[in-house]
């Protein structure tokens, strides 16, 4: 998962650099990282999540040993939210990249676009 965040996303995290003043954020490579591995494994619910990231090692290595507060959870998945499409996109080109599937360009948005219904982003 990291090194998908690590190698796909760059551009994404770019937007999220720490401004001003105030209570440092969790960093943002580490948020993707932590909902993309709880979606995958199909932990949905800020609070399970939240459990999980406290329980649970694949979790706690995810996010170096932080835990967010469901609260942050959320505040990271509203803020995420716009990004999804992109964040989906790039999974599926690291596939591509991989040779795990071929490269067809219209399968690409329907999938996208089922996997977005799936979760519950509109």
């Amino acid at each position: 998962v990291m090194y998908f965040v690590e190698n796909y996303c760059q551009d994404i995290c770019g937007y999220f650099e720490q401004k001003g003043t105030g209570r440092p954020r969790y960093p943002i490579k580490n948020m993707i990282g932590l909902l993309l591995y709880a979606y995958c494994n199909k932990v949905f619910s800020p609070k399970d999540i939240e459990d999980h990231a406290r329980n649970k090692i694949p979790y706690m290595v995810l996010m170096n040993g932080l835990t967010p507060s469901s609260r942050s959870i959320s505040r990271y998945r509203f803020i995420l939210g716009c990004y999804y499409k992109s964040i989906l996109s790039k999974t599926l080109q690291l596939a591509v990249d991989m040779g795990l599937t071929e490269p067809v360009e219209k399968a690409i948005p329907k999938t996208i676009d089922f996997i977005l219904k799936e979760i519950g982003v509109k």
